[in-house]
């Protein structure tokens, strides 16, 4: 990064309101890594142009290429200057969509978002988020229902044998892979009841029961699960919440590797990591816990590795943790779903700066419309006030300015330019 860009990421990260702070030093290192992931916040509408007769960006970026994609232009660098431009500029021409505030129930995403952090909770439910490229490759890999195609591969009611399924190449992925290939020691167990299962149950994709909603006994609690399977040989019910998670590609496969031999151990560290989050694992529990129709005993929450070739998603790895149902992990669900329903009832809760993750707040779905990871906030509220998104006063950067002419003006003094990258 140039000096001047250096200049105006500074700029931009005190008119936004940052708090010079321990967070503040190791949250910007961490946003210039995830910006090139959010490219997709940089979009630009589709304008038609009668000299080139052929589409343009809106706001085209002469030092920028594109990508054309069916409504509009995603761009090809996109760096942490754009992402805090683009914050910026979203907060201080309020080019964000309220939505419905609805809190008649809590759903197991409530929980989930709830658990990530109760701020981004307050944002989601406050606003339309943008969709990120990350969410949209989940999306699209929750559509073609991984474990409901290794047992019935075409969707049909004939049932075929899971060593079968197992051995079977998946073309329905852009880079087809066997079942095979992703088994270890430790997933084994999990697909090994899956080959004596049947499926009860699969939403969010299936067209028949995609607007069907599981309830507490007492109506407080909405969720819809991924899978509810029925172990035929225990008669066992359990319930799958399956995740979607990218991983860098193995380096030790390159020819030639431009990694530094430290780079290369952390990509190994991240593509062998087995860790589950603790707002998917909540999630889960709110399931087995709060499905009054079936008696569940347990779940697993799955972790599929993909990492992308050619732009297309590749599964790589599963990772599969078995959540048993006890009295303590109802008890722990329970306390979360009190503390929400307090929040909701309240409409404002308490925030400790001191509790910031740089690394959650610079990977959030939120992160556009927060002001709370400016360190600026010590309370917030639901819904999520506009109070929140002000901007700050900053004084432009001396070495940005540009000096006008002395045939332009009758003054010497340097022209500020409008907020835009040098």
């Amino acid at each position: 990064m140039t000096h001047k860009q250096e200049l105006f990421k500074n700029y931009l990260i005190k008119k936004i309101g940052f708090i010079e702070d321990t967070f503040l030093n190791k949250y910007i290192p961490l946003l210039e890594a995830a910006s090139p992931k959010l490219k997709l916040l940089g979009k630009q509408k589709k304008v038609w142009s009668e000299d080139r007769q052929r589409y343009l960006p809106e706001k085209e970026d002469s030092h920028n290429t594109y990508i054309e994609k069916e409504n509009y232009f995603i761009p090809e660098k996109f760096n942490v200057i754009d992402l805090l431009n683009i914050e910026l500029n979203t907060k201080k021409s309020n080019d964000y969509t309220s939505k419905d505030l609805n809190l008649k129930f809590i759903s197991a995403t409530d929980i989930s978002n709830f658990t990530y952090c109760p701020v981004s909770f307050a944002i989601s439910k406050t606003f339309e988020l943008p969709k990120l490229e990350s969410a949209i490759l989940g999306t699209s890999q929750h559509e073609k229902q991984i474990l409901i195609r290794c047992l019935r591969p075409s969707i049909a009611n004939e049932y075929i044998s899971f060593h079968d399924a197992m051995m079977t190449d998946f073309t329905r992925f852009e880079n087809p892979f066997s079942l095979h290939s992703v088994l270890n020691d430790e997933n084994k167990l999990f697909f090994d009841e899956l080959s004596e299962s049947s499926v009860i149950f699969y939403g969010h994709h299936n067209n028949e029961t995609k607007n069907k909603y599981f309830k507490s006994t007492n109506g407080g609690f909405v969720g819809q699960p991924d899978y509810i399977f029925k172990n035929d040989t225990t008669n066992d019910i359990f319930v799958v919440e399956e995740k979607f998670q990218f991983v860098p590609k193995d380096p030790s496969n390159f020819y030639y590797s431009s990694y530094s031999e430290e780079e290369e151990k952390k990509i190994i560290e991240k593509r062998t990591r087995k860790s589950f989050f603790n707002n998917h694992i909540n999630q889960l529990s709110s399931y087995i816990y709060g499905i009054g129709e079936y008696d569940i005993r347990y779940g697993y929450l799955v972790y599929w590795k993909y990492e992308l070739d050619n732009k297309n998603p590749n599964i790589v790895g599963c990772d599969v943790l078995r959540i048993e149902k006890t009295e303590n992990g109802r008890k722990q669900i329970r306390d979360i779903f009190i503390s929400l329903k307090k929040l909701i009832t309240d409409k404002s809760g308490v925030f400790d700066i001191d509790k910031r993750v740089p690394a959650k707040c610079a990977n959030c779905v939120s992160n556009l419309l927060c002001g709370h990871k400016t360190g600026r906030f010590t309370a917030f509220s639901v819904p999520y006030s506009k109070d929140y998104l002000k901007i700050y006063f900053a004084p432009f950067p001396e070495g940005l300015k540009k000096e006008v002419l002395p045939t332009e003006s009758n003054s010497t003094s340097a022209q500020t330019p409008t907020d835009s990258p040098p």
